[in-house]
């Protein structure tokens, strides 16, 4: 399909619903995501089976959507998409790829939208788990953590080889956020917790 303009996109509008599906069946993937951004008011009309579509790697249209930071086209899919949660080969749902992407609005749609707080990806890691670790580059993910914790997230949980929250904000050699650190310790992770390797965050 050649690059659409948002004139001529938005003229689908004016067509009847059932043929704006049925244009947008024939659709490829990369097709339907080009049209959803310049014509987000289509998401509503796309139907959940184009929705589900993976590719080779497992990305559905909301993971695109994420990727290209495609706010408009996210919010109204989020909700449709937060029953159905797919997880890309290496684990990552729609939420891992928006904080590891440090998206913080589209983070935000997700999490407001239900999406699993929970889901691990291969290394047993939590979307609170990446946001802890994004929020040593950007302290507004302070504030997602927060939202997060209201939500239900929890602060225990462990990754695959046991790190807790604390091993994962202190495993690099980035500068700490001491208010971010602080909130941990709040919310009761251990200082004191031992990894599958014997070693404290601390270590």
């Amino acid at each position: 399909m050649a690059a659409l303009s948002r004139i001529h996109a938005s003229k689908l509008l004016h067509l009847p619903t059932e043929i704006i599906q049925l244009i947008m069946d024939y659709l490829w993937p990369d097709e339907t995501i080009e049209l959803l951004i310049v014509v987000p008011k289509l998401a509503d009309l796309t139907a959940a089976a184009k929705l589900r579509y993976q590719d080779r790697w497992i990305n559905t249209i909301l993971h695109r959507a994420v990727n290209k930071n495609a706010e408009a086209t996210v919010k109204p899919i989020a909700r449709r998409c937060a029953q159905d949660q797919v997880a890309t080969c290496q684990g990552y749902t729609p939420l891992h790829l928006a904080i590891s992407g440090g998206r913080i609005k589209i983070t935000r749609m997700l999490v407001n939208a239900d999406f699993d707080l929970s889901a691990k990806d291969l290394g047993g890691r939590t979307p609170l788990h990446w946001a802890w670790s994004e929020s040593r580059r950007d302290s507004n993910f302070a504030d997602i953590v927060q939202l997060m914790l209201a939500k239900g997230a929890d602060p225990s949980v462990v990754a695959k080889f046991k790190e807790n929250l604390l091993h994962v904000i202190l495993e690099d050699n980035l500068k700490h956020n001491l208010t971010i650190l602080q909130m941990v310790i709040d919310v009761g992770v251990g200082v004191n917790t031992l990894d599958s390797v014997g070693f404290s965050p601390l270590w």
